[in-house]
């Protein structure tokens, strides 16, 4: 099998050796075609890259201010919850206050009151 394959290939050497010629023109052809057409391709996208790096880089600078705007947010929560406590605290104390005043009012007036009584019976 083998001297057979080694003899159609040397029937077919003088066709090889009128076709290498052509294949390389081709070949150069097209390596000199795709230099073309890399050379807009590779700015393309070297500019390309070049804006997904400024992209990056807002990304992480707004990843930034969110990971800050987080905690401001977390501190703020919590300022609350202490102010919410203060204010029960102060609406606590003035509903005892209004308890003791109306508490007072009364006796004020049920004191008058006998004082008048005690006054108009002399």
């Amino acid at each position: 099998m083998w001297p057979k394959v080694i003899a159609q290939l040397w029937e077919l050497l003088p066709h090889a050796t009128r076709l290498v010629p052509v294949a390389q023109k081709y070949f150069e052809q097209r390596a000199g075609g795709e230099a073309e057409v890399l050379a807009p391709l590779q700015s393309a996208v070297s500019s390309i890259s070049g804006s997904n790096e400024a992209i990056v880089r807002q990304l992480q600078e707004q990843a930034q201010l969110l990971t800050n705007l987080t905690a401001e947010v977390r501190d703020l929560g919590s300022a609350n919850a202490a102010l919410s406590s203060q204010l029960d605290a102060v609406r606590n104390a003035a509903s005892s206050a209004s308890l003791w005043a109306k508490f007072a009012t009364g006796l004020s007036l049920v004191a008058v009151v006998l004082t008048v009584i005690l006054l108009l019976k002399h």
